[in-house]
């Protein structure tokens, strides 16, 4: 293959070779770079799909736990108000739409056990709340009584103990 050279008129240059087994080169080598760019781009999107998806996910938990706290706080406070007439061992707060989730609530007065599931986005989180009256029996009258002179117990421990007289 004869050599050619690139001049400015006076004889010197810098040579110029055309060797027609290099023709695609610099597209194989733009292609890798496009190809190794793309898997970049795609990786990235992949990650960033899976941090939103493990957000929304502890969003719904942290929505779920508040529902149920609300479920209880309802609870005590129908049965501090007598807003309520509890007939046999069980009372049930129906399940209760809230903002995105709902909540239920179901207090044993055998079991001295308040429970409370909230649900938001196929996320359920239940809290459960045990009484103490103290050697008294455990009705629902009694637990009024104990609610009424029991103050903040959902922030002081899972566990309500109390004199009723």
């Amino acid at each position: 293959m004869p050599v050619r050279s690139l001049t400015n008129g006076d004889g010197g240059g810098v040579p110029f070779f055309h060797i027609r087994g290099d023709r695609g080169a610099i597209l194989f080598g733009v292609l890798i770079v496009v190809l190794t760019v793309s898997l970049i781009g795609a990786s990235l999107v992949a990650l960033l799909s899976s941090l939103a998806l493990t957000n929304q996910y502890e969003v719904n938990r942290a929505q779920a736990l508040y529902l149920a706290e609300a479920g209880i706080s309802q609870a005590v406070y129908l049965l501090k108000n007598q807003a309520i007439i509890v007939r046999g061992d069980e009372f049930f707060v129906t399940p209760t739409k809230l903002a995105d989730g709902t909540y239920e609530v179901k207090v044993d007065f055998n079991q001295s056990l308040m429970s409370s599931t909230g649900r938001v986005g196929g996320i359920s989180r239940t809290i459960q709340l045990k009484y103490n009256l103290k050697g008294k029996a455990h009705t629902a009258h009694n637990l009024k009584i104990c609610l009424t002179t029991t103050t903040n117990f959902l922030h002081l421990s899972p566990v309500i103990d109390c004199s009723v007289s």
